[in-house]
């Protein structure tokens, strides 16, 4: 009897350290998304990024001029998974990496960019 109620109490504290350790992973996941929410211009100044958060999910707002001069707009769902990124239309991950300061950002493939103030509207 001794033995079930050790092993019983040795599951429940397992099942309690695996909890902890997902909701800090799930944490520093939410944290590293919202450093990056906000408005960014390219360096080339022919596209915006906005980057915001709606309820749990992460949006990515990108807006391209085309050759012709048109506004081509696509709006993608964040990841984190080792980097922050998304799937674009063709399915290809694009991967988003910032500086310590979190006042650039660096879309792989797609080049940099810098961070608007919020005031702004691109």
């Amino acid at each position: 009897m001794r033995t079930v109620r050790i092993t019983f109490y040795a599951l429940c504290l397992c099942a309690f350290a695996v909890a902890v350790v997902f909701l800090v992973r799930e944490y520093r996941k939410t944290e590293r998304l919202d450093a990056v929410c906000g408005v960014w211009i390219a360096a080339d100044n022919r596209s915006t990024l906005r980057i915001e958060r709606y309820g749990r999910k992460h949006l990515i707002v990108v807006k391209r001029l085309d050759g012709r001069g048109r506004i081509r707009e696509a709006c993608h769902e964040l990841f984190y998974r080792g980097c922050i990124g998304y799937r674009n239309a063709s399915g290809r991950r694009v991967d988003l990496f910032t500086t310590p300061r979190k006042d650039a950002l660096l879309m792989i493939p797609g080049g940099s960019y810098r961070r608007l103030s919020l005031e702004t509207n691109p």
